[in-house]
């Protein structure tokens, strides 16, 4: 299954998906075995109470691709809820602006997986 557009162009707008305060804007379940989530903008509140995660996993989901995603201003970017998820590819996200105190681009484990070119950075930048 693919949650997101596909992008004609590198230039091309991308779908805007709002969140704060939300444990998962995307939640993959443990019994999820192919997921790709991609071409997506994620934006947070930019405060230092954003809980927000914009892809949250369970241990055991398997082969989940996360491509392209534009992720700022918000708790996290991705986590496991507890253990690992499978066969994941993290490619060429921007994971930015983490105002949570301890935020993070990733959290969590991988299991026969990748993550390659991601932009990460400007971790807490509210001084907390």
């Amino acid at each position: 299954m693919t949650i997101g557009a596909y992008p004609v162009a590198q230039s091309a707008t991308l779908p805007v998906i709002t969140i704060t305060g939300v444990a998962g804007a995307i939640n993959v379940g443990s019994a999820t075995t192919d997921l790709r989530v991609m071409d997506l903008e994620f934006v947070g509140s930019s405060s230092t109470a954003d809980t927000s995660i914009p892809v949250n996993m369970a241990n055991g989901a398997s082969n989940i691709t996360a491509l392209r995603l534009n992720i700022h201003g918000t708790g996290k970017g991705f986590s496991v809820s507890s253990g690992a998820v499978n066969n994941a590819l993290i490619q060429e996200n921007k994971m930015l602006d983490y105002w949570r105190s301890g935020g993070s681009g990733w959290f969590g484990g991988i299991n026969r997986g990748a993550i390659l070119g991601n932009n990460v950075g400007n971790v807490n930048p509210s001084g907390d």
